[in-house]
């Protein structure tokens, strides 16, 4: 069964109704629904002229115009839709071909997701031909948004609403619990459990996790978090996965942090054989991928269902590897507070200069790669060890100094240098 009515955005339909021609991007976070009110929008608008909806796709650099063809088809013949080959290398020529199009088209709705994505001629399309179809009946509806796609003479306003093709911003917000139960009784055919309300209420209003759990599709979410990672750097998937079993509550006590809790990132880091500084970017795209969350406590997923996704689709050796390396990392508990450090340093064991002394000359080395942020794998490599021999000595080296981490171990080593 398709479903296609659209619940609890009725104010935002309106006000893109009252818009008129020109330009509009729908913002708000990854899941929010954007994709759903978009293609409600052009299904509306097909009755009174020509509307389109096309979405953007992390492979799209790879061909010119691969963003917006599939919106700009059925404007035209077969004959004249390939003949804008021979203009790829001349934008403006292009830009101009598909101007008096569109114009001749008009009243028009081209609505396209994803804008991050597109490949470079439609982004320079999607800049340009706003601006020369100014007065005539052409909306646009840009999903999403990001300076490679945000159109000429934009503003920064951040609501939608009447005027004369000024670029308007419209930020979507969560859904009520209410409005997720009603997408539930869509769907089921009848008023969902107390058990599913109760997991709809703890959804904090995502519809794309609402439609997840009503399916009981674990199976596509991890699709879909599969492909939201798909563009993004390597370190930003990594700084994921990394994070999904750090935090993975089902693994034994005292190799992670307590389900639902946050990370630090520099724990992260050194787990990754990572600096710190180098990890700021990859969390900015992962947060603005909707996947993690950054608050005064760290790192932490935006869901538990997210979380799940990702780990599940790790393979089993990448969860064993992440998982090892995470129990070298935490020992007994996985925290990196200042607080724990001073408190080691005021106990009554060995101060950390007579206990260093008391390692030998391999720990000594080992536990001077480690502090200066290799990982077991590097250390071994530059000892000319296997990677488990150097775990040996590192544990070693945590009972001697009294610690159990190595951010701990990094803090102790800066603290013999002189200063």
């Amino acid at each position: 069964m398709t479903h296609t009515r659209l619940r609890g955005r009725a104010a935002e339909q309106a006000v893109l109704r009252r818009a008129g021609r020109g330009v509009v991007v729908v913002g708000g976070e990854p899941g929010i629904g954007r994709t759903a009110l978009l293609r409600a929008e052009v299904a509306h608008a097909s009755g009174d002229g020509y509307a389109s909806y096309a979405a953007a796709r992390p492979d799209d650099a790879i061909a010119p115009l691969a963003t917006l063809a599939p919106a700009l088809r059925p404007l035209m013949s077969a004959d004249a839709f390939h003949s804008l080959a021979d203009l790829q290398d001349k934008p403006l020529w292009l830009a101009e071909r598909l101007a008096s199009v569109l114009a001749a088209k008009a009243p028009a709705l081209i609505a396209v997701d994803d804008v991050r994505w597109a490949d470079p001629l439609s982004a320079f399309l999607l800049r340009t031909l706003p601006a020369r179809l100014a007065g005539a009946p052409v909306r646009w509806l840009i999903g999403g948004s990001g300076p490679a796609v945000t159109p000429a003479g934009g503003g920064g306003a951040t609501s939608a609403s009447p005027g004369d093709g000024a670029v308007r911003r419209l930020d979507l917000g969560p859904l009520s619990p209410d409005t997720l139960i009603e997408i539930a009784a869509d769907r089921l055919g009848h008023r969902p459990d107390a058990a599913l309300r109760t997991r709809l209420a703890g959804l904090g209003g995502l519809p794309y996790l609402a439609v997840r759990v009503i399916g009981d599709d674990e199976a596509g979410l991890r699709t879909d978090v599969r492909r939201r990672l798909a563009g993004s750097s390597d370190r930003c998937r990594a700084l994921v996965s990394a994070a999904s079993v750090l935090l993975a509550g089902e693994q034994p006590t005292g190799l992670v942090a307590p389900l639902g809790a946050a990370i630090r990132l520099d724990d992260v880091a050194l787990l990754l054989g990572e600096q710190p500084v180098d990890l700021i970017g990859p969390l900015g795209e992962a947060i603005a991928l909707g996947l993690l969350a950054d608050g005064d406590d760290g790192v932490s997923f935006r869901h538990e269902m997210l979380r799940r996704a990702v780990h599940d689709d790790l393979t089993p050796s990448a969860r064993r590897t992440l998982r090892d390396s995470g129990l070298d990392l935490c020992g007994p508990e996985l925290s990196t507070m200042d607080e724990e450090l001073n408190r080691l340093l005021d106990a009554e064991a060995p101060r950390p200069d007579d206990a260093w002394a008391a390692l030998t000359a391999m720990e000594q080395r080992v536990a001077t790669l480690i502090s200066n942020g290799h990982t077991n794998r590097s250390a071994a490599t530059a000892l000319h060890l296997s990677p488990s021999t150097v775990s040996t000595h590192l544990r070693a080296v945590f009972a001697k100094l009294g610690i159990n981490s190595r951010v701990q171990l990094t803090r102790l080593a800066m603290r013999r240098q002189p200063t």
